[in-house]
């Protein structure tokens, strides 16, 4: 979507504020930024900071504080307050100054912004009801919009108001006022409403089946509908306003804030131990997976036949190699990710022709391929029995490594349980219960792997730390290359990375043009283009990637933008913007 078609979220206007280091940081924090075709101007960066799967992305990122602060500004927004600083902070019981390096940090990934009001902004793909897991309702203005007038009037009756949405909901969202009313309530009532607003704003079997003819004193809960403390959802169930439920928890409620996480107590490890082991670990493992890949070269792998590696394959691998069943099952899990292994028709597992070609580079080379499969997620792939689900573990994987980084020089922590709380504090949108279960396997995972040893990161798993973006990994950073290289001999990075934009250059064209491109004049260009045959021309205009000739050059092209005697166009190929002169494109 062109970024003019949204409502103004002061984004622009914020970005176009920054100096060209605050940019470099968040074109540097949001890699996806800066995927071809490249942005030719701040609002192609503030589009692509709304688009759904970039938020996603980033938000995933979120820590604990991080992801209640956010949380809090929802809430803010649901009761029609502005979000200052202020503002969000008394919901989270604290100070602005407390909160003023959260806001920092969001800063730093355009995940918040402070606009021109002082409020601040949060990207519009961001869940807007966030704040309902605190078991918190429904904002009272969205179900009085959906009243239609008579049950306004009659709502409005109750309360001894002239029939008005806005003199409702003024009324909803005085909390001295709602706790007032609710004194009036009927016991059994009153005790319904207390367990909806600590518990839960839904709940079944409440309201009569034939509530249209039913009254208010047959039930219990019939008062509280009467007066709109409680609205009928489906069938039988009730539901409660978000300000209803606010108002009866108290004026000293205050949502859940952690600012500081969890401690995490280290052992001692001999620092002269590391990188032997590392390599040691990293060497053998090497050796686990060419036993495999020679295995299925001499006969194919069968499969069970749900698509699974099953328990008799492993055992008969584990002779073959002299590994154990985790190596094995490691060295397998792997090779299906980076698609050194591929799966027949009949069910078999065979090398691919990926697989030769890594085979004849430098050892590095598939050292290197292989911790790109541990690190990236991986898509659906045949798995050992009862492997967890993939997404979870992929998201604690880099969380893990990055934490044992942060310990200290000589320290480290090999129980998966004294990492897991602050693993959770820093992976707030994970299962907590299944955090603990993938924290281990992780660890046992990286030892194999020369990562870690004995709780501690190692060279090769800082280098991997480093050259991670998230789940993506950068196979041509030249730390992980030199550390690969230093166990296992010099190679090169084993995939061609995306030619990316280099931030700081970026930042600075960026901010060296005009923040929004002219309106574009879509019947100009398509004079402009005249050449070009009706059935190419559309999808060009549309966005759509289309073949064009060049002065006989053929090129696929996209996104193209009028000049005065010429048209800029991206070139797929190139992964670079253009200028072509019009009359030449056919």
């Amino acid at each position: 979507m062109h970024p003019d078609n949204h409502l103004d979220d002061g984004l622009l206007d914020w970005l176009s504020g920054l100096d060209e280091q605050a940019l470099t940081n968040v074109l540097t924090r949001r890699p996806l930024l800066l995927e071809p075709p490249g942005p030719r101007r701040l609002e192609d960066i503030a589009a692509r900071l709304r688009d759904p799967v970039v938020t996603a992305e980033a938000a995933a990122d979120l820590t604990t504080p991080e992801d209640q602060f956010l949380r809090a500004v929802q809430l803010c927004r649901a009761l029609g307050r502005e979000p200052a600083i202020p503002a969000v902070a008394g919901i989270l019981g604290t100070t602005a100054a407390e909160v003023e390096p959260i806001v920092a940090a969001l800063g730093e990934r355009a995940l918040a912004w402070l606009t021109h009001s002082g409020a601040l902004g949060v990207p519009e793909a961001l869940d807007p009801y966030s704040y309902r897991t605190h078991h918190l309702g429904q904002p009272m203005a969205e179900l009085l919009a959906n009243l239609d007038d008579w049950h306004v009037g009659a709502l409005s009756a109750q309360h001894g108001l002239p029939a008005s949405r806005a003199r409702l909901l003024a009324l909803f969202r005085d909390s001295e006022r709602m706790r007032a009313l609710v004194t009036e309530v009927p016991a059994d009532t009153q005790e319904l409403l207390h367990d909806l607003a600590w518990n839960g704003p839904d709940r079944a079997g409440v309201a009569p089946v034939d509530l249209e003819n039913a009254r208010a004193e047959d039930f219990p809960g019939g008062w509280a509908m009467e007066r709109g403390l409680l609205f009928s959802n489906f069938g039988t169930e009730v539901h409660l306003p978000l300000e209803v439920g606010l108002a009866l928890r108290g004026p000293d409620h205050q949502l859940p804030f952690a600012p500081r996480p969890p401690e995490v107590p280290t052992i001692a490890v001999d620092p002269a131990r590391l990188e032997p082991d590392s390599c040691a670990a990293a060497l053998r493992f090497l050796d686990r997976y060419h036993a495999v890949a020679a295995a299925a070269a001499t006969e194919p792998l069968p499969l069970r036949k749900t698509g699974q590696v099953g328990a008799r394959l492993v055992n008969r691998l584990v002779k073959l190699s002299g590994g154990t069943s985790a190596e094995v099952q490691l060295a397998l899990a792997m090779a299906l990710h980076a698609e050194l292994l591929e799966v027949t028709e009949e069910g078999t597992l065979v090398p691919s022709g990926e697989a030769t070609r890594l085979h004849a580079e430098p050892p590095a080379t598939l050292l290197i391929a292989l911790l790109s499969a541990w690190w990236e997620p991986a898509p659906g792939l045949p798995g050992a029995e009862g492997d967890p689900a993939g997404e979870p573990i992929d998201r604690v994987r880099y969380r893990v490594l990055r934490l044992l980084g942060e310990l200290g020089d000589g320290r480290g922590q090999p129980d998966a349980a004294a990492l897991t709380a602050r693993v959770s504090w820093l992976a707030p949108f994970l299962p907590a219960e299944s955090i603990e279960e993938h924290v281990g396997e992780i660890l046992a995972d990286a030892e194999l792997l020369g990562l870690v040893s004995g709780g501690a990161l190692t060279a090769l798993g800082r280098a991997l730390v480093d050259a991670g973006e998230g789940t993506h990994l950068r196979t041509d950073a030249p730390g992980l290359l030199a550390a690969a290289g230093r166990i296992a001999g010099p190679g090169p990075a084993p995939y061609e990375e995306s030619r990316r934009a280099d931030p700081a250059d970026l930042a600075r064209r960026l901010l060296q043009v005009p923040a929004k491109a002219p309106e574009r004049d879509f019947r100009a260009l398509a004079d402009a283009l005249g050449a070009l045959p009706e059935n190419r021309l559309g999808p060009l205009l549309a966005g759509v990637p289309v073949e064009i000739r060049y002065d006989g050059e053929r090129l696929v092209a996209m996104g193209p933008e009028l000049r005065e005697d010429s048209v800029e166009l991206w070139d797929l190929e190139r992964a670079e913007y253009r200028t072509l002169l019009a009359s030449r494109i056919t």
